[in-house]
């Protein structure tokens, strides 16, 4: 009971106590006031005229790929299945892919795919090398039963 009571006691304490500060001058400003020189707007406006004439554009990016690279998107081998193959005026094979969406693709050898390249084009096949976790794999991608193949067998 003692221990409430001398709580109380000292809360109340300091609780009065912080309002019997001393007041302190305020100095008078009024003859400084009248000194200032005020301006119409807190910034003054100034006219500045930008020329862009021989400038490069500040939206396009510093280092740009080629439109070429930009166009191409990378595939993935697992959203795709492989609908035909045409053989090229050089003797060379391409091959038609489908993704599952139904957008169709062209790949020639050599070309990109998500983790890894076209390594070999056949008649009814595609071969990818792909690099995961470090280890190169190969991949063959067959064309489908009832599809067509531009090349004589």
């Amino acid at each position: 009971m003692k221990k409430i009571a001398l709580i109380i006691g000292s809360s109340l304490f300091l609780l009065f106590s912080s309002g019997y500060a001393q007041e302190e001058e305020i100095p008078d400003t009024s003859d400084i006031l009248e000194t200032l020189e005020i301006p119409e707007t807190a910034f003054p406006i100034e006219d500045y005229f930008y020329s862009d004439q021989g400038k490069r554009d500040p939206f396009t990016p510093l280092i740009r790929k080629s439109v070429k690279q930009q166009m191409k998107r990378i595939i993935n081998i697992e959203n795709i299945y492989m609908i035909g193959t045409i053989q090229t005026k050089k003797g060379g094979i391409i091959a038609l892919v489908k993704e599952k969406g139904g957008k169709g693709h062209i790949l020639k050898t050599g070309d990109p795919v998500a983790e890894g390249k076209v390594e070999e084009i056949g008649p009814d096949y595609i071969i990818f090398i792909l690099t995961r976790y470090g280890l190169e794999t190969r991949r063959t991608l067959r064309l489908r039963e009832g599809t067509w193949s531009g090349l004589g067998k």
